[in-house]
């Protein structure tokens, strides 16, 4: 192609466009609500999301590279320039935390004894956690919202979760 650029260019460039949307888009797929997760699935969602970000980087130096060096003309390099926008988005995706978009996680909790809790009714349920000598019960209603909570039970870290 006389004065747009190569085709191998242009196939090089939708290829890597393609292939960091994809790669960004594994965890979020895996990580969607009301799906049920193997290990090998949460493994991947890891590794992808991982490596998805150092695909971006080094696919957008390498697709800067060849749109200005190997396309020649100034109308070939604005349509390559907007290949490069999945890219960019991309590399937000990859390096943003889109799990606590979906699942707001619960801040500054404040625990107390059960005897001077008013909120909780007889009918509510709890999910309880026994640690050693140290117990601690989470309303079921309270998780469903946020779905996890940061938290120390007997000097461990817990991630009680509903």
């Amino acid at each position: 192609m006389r004065g747009g650029g190569s085709r191998a260019v242009w196939l090089i460039l939708v290829l890597l466009a393609l292939a960091n949307v994809v790669l960004a888009l594994i965890p979020v797929a895996i990580v969607l609500p009301l799906r049920a997760q193997t290990p090998a699935m949460l493994s991947a969602a890891y590794l992808a999301r991982t490596w998805a970000a150092v695909l971006a980087v080094g696919s957008l130096a390498c697709g800067l590279g060849l749109t200005l060096f190997g396309l020649h003309t100034r109308r070939a390099r604005v349509a390559a320039g907007l290949l490069m926008v999945p890219l960019i988005a991309a590399l937000v995706l990859a390096r943003t935390s889109y799990v606590e978009w979906m699942f707001a996680p619960a801040r500054d909790a404040i625990f107390v004894p059960i005897a001077t809790f008013g909120e909780i009714r007889d009918d509510d349920m709890v999910i309880g956690v026994v640690v050693g000598s140290d117990s601690r019960a989470y309303p079921v209603r309270y998780l469903a919202y946020h779905h996890m909570l940061n938290d120390q039970l007997g000097g461990r870290p817990i991630l009680p979760n509903y």
